[in-house]
């Protein structure tokens, strides 16, 4: 039923997790978080666990930072949301794993830049979260620092003229 979602290369897994106790119910991949329980399980503490919490406590689309997520071996987000039933009672979680390989193909894929744009996902601790179109492979310690960036996580959204990252004048479209 899920397969077609990872087949596109858009999710390196799919989840189905109980609201009230925190069980995997079910994974496309059947990893080793297939039967967890993340209340009181050993990933307890990890994204899949965040991701979760969030949807429990919210109405729509919910993500969790890039973080090392260890029954997959690589740094994932998560996109989460409650599942309603017909009465429009919350039942489950419903969250997808995005891996780093999945968010470059997302975001190199989706927008059209010409030769010298570039798209890139920042954390709140400045680190890049996905890799540079036009400069090194990703990596975990390059730190982004830019006024737009600023703008974004002041959950302000918009286009300017600014400086990127290394000093060089751009147009700028910035979002949280």
């Amino acid at each position: 039923m899920f397969a077609p979602f990872t087949a596109t290369e858009a999710f390196h897994d799919l989840a189905l997790i109980d609201l009230d106790h925190g069980h995997v119910m079910y994974t496309t991949r059947r990893q080793s978080d297939l039967g967890a329980n993340l209340r009181s399980g050993q990933l307890r503490t990890s994204s899949l666990a965040a991701a979760w919490n969030q949807a429990r406590a919210a109405s729509s689309l919910t993500v969790t930072d890039m973080a090392n997520y260890e029954p997959s071996g690589e740094a994932s987000m998560f996109l989460s949301m409650p599942v309603l039933d017909a009465q429009g009672v919350t039942r489950a979680v419903l969250a997808a794993q995005v891996g780093a390989d999945e968010l470059h193909q997302l975001m190199s894929s989706a927008v059209k830049l010409g030769e010298t744009g570039e798209v890139y996902l920042v954390g709140q601790d400045h680190k890049l979260r996905s890799q540079l179109r036009h400069g090194d492979e990703h990596s975990a310690d390059t730190t982004i620092e830019s006024e737009a960036v600023e703008l974004g996580f002041a959950h302000e959204e918009g286009v300017s003229r600014a400086a990127d990252h290394q000093g060089v004048p751009v147009l700028a479209a910035y979002s949280h």
